[in-house]
């Protein structure tokens, strides 16, 4: 009987805990001038199409640039370290050093033209290294 009772418990605290859609905050920057850098985690049971949704409806400040990277669910992102940059260009610097984990990149720039691709099918993609933005 007591087993049980810790195995709910268990269930009630882990099963909120989860992403229902699979995409998880792994942290971001925004510059002084409310330009964006911000990294998620993804489960590869979500789609490409529901990956480039989740994109396209996050927050983008009028006139500034947004890009947002995807990887693996078991990928390591220096979120603290993204968190803490000093400016954009470190932002975009230290989400260079995981750009080999890349999955997804979209990119909104300050015309709001979006960019949206798949970094294991391009990697060569100039997107898919957030050095070349």
């Amino acid at each position: 009987m007591d087993k049980r009772i810790i195995m709910s418990a268990m269930v009630m605290i882990i099963i909120p805990s989860c992403n229902k859609d699979g995409i998880i905050n792994g942290g971001g920057f925004i510059s002084d001038d409310q330009d964006r850098v911000s990294a998620f985690y993804l489960y590869d049971y979500v789609s490409r199409e529901d990956v480039e949704f989740h994109a396209s409806s996050l927050d983008h400040s009028q006139g500034q640039m947004t890009a947002i990277y995807y990887f693996s669910h078991n990928s390591n992102i220096p979120t603290q370290a993204l968190r803490m940059s000093k400016d954009l260009h470190e932002a975009k610097s230290i989400m260079g050093q995981y750009s080999f984990n890349i999955k997804y990149a979209f990119l909104r720039d300050s015309n709001g033209n979006e960019r949206f691709v798949g970094c294991l099918d391009g990697p060569k993609d100039d997107l898919c290294d957030p050095n070349n933005l």
